[in-house]
């Protein structure tokens, strides 16, 4: 399970910086070079690129992240269950469902004397 949230997560994090860096190379390198160039035949094929990498990223980003999220939450569900069960179970003793509803039906019922509160 915990080889399965890294990799998750490493492709989440590769995925957010491809798509940041895409985004920070149109504003901060092909912008100001592409104004001093002026009009050139590739400028659309390098904006189709750079939108390609960016939405794909985009994409990939939303993907791995509930999917991430998804691992993280049943990993947590069995985490807390084996850590309560388990290993905490010699100093907080955690009973079973069922003990409790059993042990809340025979308890007796506190009798409440006349004008007390």
């Amino acid at each position: 399970m915990v080889d399965a949230l890294i990799a998750v997560r490493a492709v989440h994090v590769a995925a957010s910086v491809a798509a940041a860096g895409a985004l920070l190379f149109r504003l901060w390198v092909a912008a100001p070079a592409l104004r001093s160039v002026g009009s050139v035949p590739w400028r659309a094929r390098l904006d189709r690129q750079l939108n390609t990498i960016a939405w794909s990223s985009v994409a990939v980003v939303f993907v791995s992240a509930a999917t991430w999220l998804l691992l993280v939450r049943s990993n947590a569900q069995n985490m807390r269950q084996t850590l309560v069960r388990q290993k905490l179970a010699d100093e907080f003793p955690v009973p079973s469902d069922s003990k409790i509803i059993r042990l809340g039906m025979k308890a007796p019922c506190p009798k409440i004397k006349d004008g007390a509160q």
